[in-house]
């Protein structure tokens, strides 16, 4: 909502309309199976594919990302894993793959991109 504010809308690029796509698949077969499990472990795929226009756009130096935000990210992440880890009633090895594929797996790939960049940028501006 706040990108209408600011101006600041995108053409929409092939891999969101993939990840909407398959996103929408992930929603039938959720509903013909109706095990949750499946649709949750379908739906890292479509996290992990909308990661990679960001990491390209910003290891290539065409978008501009703060490293601070990711970071805090992953660290949430981070915390969300160990949360997972020290349940007294356990978990069950599904549930870590979201906070670590792409939570800190994504995050944390953009995090360092992202600071990368921010270090290229610095050494050109002197």
């Amino acid at each position: 909502m706040v990108t209408a504010f600011l101006g600041r809308w995108k053409m929409v690029k092939v891999v969101e309309i993939v990840c909407l796509l398959l996103a929408g698949i992930i929603l039938v077969i959720w509903k013909q199976t109706n095990n949750p499990i499946v649709a949750n472990l379908l739906m890292q795929v479509v996290l992990v594919i909308s990661f990679v226009p960001s990491a390209i756009r910003i290891k290539q130096l065409k978008e501009r990302q703060k490293s601070l935000p990711w970071i805090f990210a992953t660290v949430a992440y981070v915390f969300m894993t160990i949360a997972l880890l020290v349940d007294t009633q356990g978990f069950k090895p599904f549930q870590l793959v979201n906070p670590l594929v792409p939570g800190i797996g994504g995050n944390g790939l953009l995090a360092y991109l992202a600071y990368r960049q921010e270090k290229i940028l610095r050494k050109s501006a002197r």
